[in-house]
């Protein structure tokens, strides 16, 4: 294998690895550029029956919780979880794997996670019928925290696997 074949794999990785973080933000974007009132009736649209008994048994509308305001949180979070999860991908690729490096790239991927969170909630001040709320910035990073959970995890469980 020649030298540049060496060096163009882990550079198209790179490449595949920040598409895929781009595409992530830009889905972002578009979804908190939707108006309040689209945005809503877009969620209902998504609740399915299982969802909606499993709510109701657990009671949430009690403490005012709505099912269509669980899937919208739940919704932000696993969009977040999927852009930790990409970021996470890609500063890793762009510091070379290495152990030592591993902390790095789970902290720059949540920071860069979090950052992301405030801007979506400082456009959306600017979207009709949204609101910009500091607890939507919170569950926006508790979904970038589990991203970066399970990447670390996965980062162990491949190096034991390595070792044996």
């Amino acid at each position: 294998m020649k030298k540049n074949d060496r060096q163009s794999k882990p550079r198209k990785r790179l490449y595949v690895y920040g598409a895929l973080m781009l595409a992530v933000m830009i889905f972002i974007f578009v979804m908190s550029a939707i108006p309040g009132k689209e945005s809503q009736s877009l969620s209902d649209k998504f609740l399915f029956f299982p969802l909606v008994k499993l709510i109701e048994t657990l009671r949430l509308d009690r403490f005012g919780w709505t099912v269509s305001f669980v899937i919208r949180k739940c919704a932000h979070m696993f969009e977040f979880f999927c852009l930790a999860v990409t970021s996470f991908l890609f500063i890793g690729e762009l510091l070379l794997p290495h152990p030592k490096r591993l902390s790095l790239t789970a902290g720059a991927s949540l920071l860069w996670s979090f950052i992301y969170a405030c801007t979506d909630e400082l456009h959306q001040i600017f979207v009709r019928d949204r609101a910009s709320r500091p607890k939507d910035i919170f569950i926006d990073t508790v979904g970038a925290v589990l991203g970066v959970l399970l990447m670390l995890l996965i980062s162990h469980l491949c190096r034991k696997r390595a070792k044996t």
